[in-house]
C-alpha cells in the first residue's frame, strides 16, 4: 500500500468515526421504548469507542518519529472486538425479524448473560445473596425462552445446549459453507 492511499483510508476512517459519533450525540437523551434499542444503543456506543482506540493503535505517516511503536497485535484485537460488536448489534437490533424473534433473541441474549454470572459466582464460592436472585431470574428466563414460538424452530445443538445449561448468545451459526467444484 502506498502512504497516499494509507493517509486516504485514514481520512474515509475518520470521517466514519466523526458521522457515527455525530449519529449517537443527536440520540443523547431520547427515550428508548424497547430493550433492544436499549441494547443497541449501548452496542453502537462500544463500536463507535473500539473505533476510536482502532484509529489511536493505527499508524500515523504524519508524525512519524523513530520511537513510535506500531503495536499490530493490538489493533488486530481491537479490530476483532469491532467487528464482534458489529455482529452483536446487527444480531440484536439491526436484523429485520418478527416480534417473536426478536423476544426470542432478547431472551436468548439475556439468559446467556445470567447463566455465564451465575457460572462465574459459583466458580468463585459466592455467599452473595444476591446469587439466589440470579437463579431465579435464569429459572424465569429459561422458562420464556422455551414457551416462545421459536424455541421449537431453532436446532437440535442449540435446544441442547439450552437443555445443558450452555445457552449461547446467539442462535444463528456464523459458519460459511464452501463448495468445491
Amino acid at each position: 500500500m502506498t502512504p497516499d492511499r494509507y493517509r486516504k483510508l485514514l481520512g474515509e476512517y475518520d470521517a466514519l468515526i466523526f458521522h457515527a459519533r455525530a449519529i449517537s450525540d443527536r440520540l443523547v437523551g431520547r427515550t428508548l421504548e424497547h430493550k433492544c434499542l436499549s441494547y443497541s444503543d449501548a452496542i453502537y456506543t462500544k463500536l463507535i469507542c473500539h473505533g476510536i482506540s482502532l484509529r489511536k493503535l493505527s499508524p500515523s505517516l504524519d508524525h512519524v518519529q523513530a520511537s513510535e511503536l506500531w503495536d499490530l497485535a493490538s489493533g488486530c484485537a481491537v479490530a476483532r472486538a469491532l467487528i464482534e460488536a458489529y455482529d452483536a448489534l446487527a444480531y440484536i437490533g439491526v436484523h429485520q425479524v418478527t416480534p417473536e424473534e426478536r423476544d426470542f433473541r432478547m431472551l436468548l441474549w439475556e439468559l446467556h448473560d445470567q447463566q455465564r454470572r451465575l457460572s462465574m459466582l459459583n466458580k468463585i464460592g459466592s455467599v452473595d445473596p444476591r446469587v439466589a436472585e440470579i437463579k431465579e431470574r435464569v429459572a424465569e428466563l429459561l422458562a420464556k425462552l422455551m414457551a416462545n414460538v421459536v424455541y421449537s424452530q431453532v436446532s437440535k445443538e442449540i435446544r441442547g445446549k439450552v437443555a445443558r445449561g450452555d445457552v449461547p448468545p446467539v442462535h444463528l451459526s456464523q459458519r460459511v459453507s464452501i463448495s468445491v467444484q
